[in-house]
Formats: C-alpha cells, structure tokens, sequence
C-alpha cells in the first residue's frame, strides 16, 4: 500500500509544476503577482533542494578518516550552526520584552543550552578520537536535522515575503505554512527517536505523515488552481469567501 503512495509522491512535481505555470501565466496577464505565485515558487525551489540534500545524505556509504572528509563535515555543522544561532537570535529579538528581564534571561539559557548540546553531539567525536562510532549519528544529524531546517527556511522565507509587501495570505501560502512546520516537526521528532533509542516505533508515522502532507498539499494546490482559471475567466463577477482568497 505505502509503496504505491510512494510511487505517487514520487511524480507529485508534475502537479506542483503546472500548478507554478499556470499561476505564473496568470500573474503575467494580470500583471500583478499574488500571494499564491510567491508561495509556490519558494516552496518548489526549496522542494527541488531539499531532494538533491537528502540524495546527498544518502549517498554517503562509509566512513573515511581522511582530512577531507572531516572538513567537510566540520564546515556543515559549522553553517548549521550559524544558521541555528541566527534564528535563535531573531526570535529573542521578537520575544524579548524590557520589563521582563527573567522571562528574557530564561529564554536566552533555554536557547544557548540547545545551541551547546547540539554542537558538543556534532564536535565531540572528533575531540575524544571516536569519529567511527559517531559516524551514524553524523548522518543522522545532516539528514532530518538538515531537512527540518530547509523546510523552516521555506516557513521563514514565505513570512517575511509577505512581510515585506504588506501581502495578505492567501490559502496556498496558509497551507505551505502549516505543511511545512508540519513536516519539519516529523523530522525533528524521528531524528529523536533515531538518535535517543535508536527504533523505528515512529517510521511508520513518519513516511505516511510525509506522504500524505505531499498529496494533501498538491491537491489542494490543483483545486485551487481550477478555482483560479474559472476566477479569471469570469472576472466580472464578484466571489466572496475564503476559497476565493487566491
């Protein structure tokens, strides 16, 4: 059964393309670019990107102890901590409060705790001289750690785009919003598992939750875009509701 969601998801871009065409060629004639366009491109991009990443993971057979590799692997977690910390550090700038210097403090301990716990699991196989044995774990770390962070940068990338030009929401930029902070989660929750008691109790969660946000997404994303051909299509009349958001 799953194998055949597999294949599916596997020829969802098709979809997700067509549907990019379709509101591309929309805003061309309307000469006016929409909520849903700015959405859909992020989250193909990011989409196409977070695919290549994790085939690269993958591909990632054994362990080597050459200088290379180790760089290499020292540069990643060097950029992912950066990219952590400077999250971090943008939501104690939206969380911080001057009355509250505790609640401030308390949030700042919080955050640099998980910073430091993250950086002594990446670094400190390579201190005590036990890269082979924390070679999984490595691999753990860049794949659903790597992943969940590109699908938060696709959350962060959508807000601020609409920040920046003061742009309602529309449906499709909701739902990428809310499947994406989704998905993020499952891969946050299944490297715990992994990392902390080494199972697969959550595997089955984990790929049908990916797999059905995929196809849920994607319809959602065809059906909207019907809507939006008939709405331009009949252009003088006047729809209201949430459907019609697009």
């Amino acid at each position: 059964m799953f194998e055949m969601f597999d294949t599916l998801v596997k020829y969802l871009w098709v979809g997700d393309f067509a549907a990019l065409s379709i509101f591309f060629a929309l805003a061309i004639k309307q000469k006016e670019i929409n909520s849903s366009l700015m959405a859909l491109v992020v989250t193909t991009l990011v989409s196409g990107t977070i695919i290549q990443y994790q085939s690269l993971v993958n591909s990632i057979q054994g362990y080597d102890t050459g200088v290379g590799y180790l760089a290499g692997w020292s540069i990643g977690f060097i950029l992912f901590d950066c990219i952590i910390g400077y999250i971090f550090y943008k939501r104690y700038l939206s969380f911080k409060t001057p009355d509250k210097p505790l609640a401030n403090l308390l949030f700042v301990a919080c955050l640099s705790t998980f910073l430091f716990c993250v950086i002594i699991i990446q670094f400190s196989p390579l201190l005590t001289g036990s890269e082979v044995t924390a070679y999984k774990d490595w691999v753990r770390v860049a794949y659903y750690l790597g992943t969940a962070l590109l699908q938060g940068c696709v959350v962060y990338v959508i807000h601020q785009m609409h920040r920046i030009n003061n742009m309602q929401y529309s449906l499709i930029a909701r739902m990428y919003l809310l499947a994406f902070f989704v998905a993020a989660q499952l891969q946050i929750i299944r490297f715990i598992e992994r990392f902390t008691w080494d199972t697969h109790v959550l595997a089955g969660i984990y790929r049908w939750g990916l797999a059905s946000i995929n196809i849920a997404t994607t319809a959602v994303v065809l059906f909207i875009t019907c809507l939006a051909i008939y709405q331009y299509y009949n252009h003088h009349k006047i729809r209201k509701g949430e459907l019609w958001n697009i």
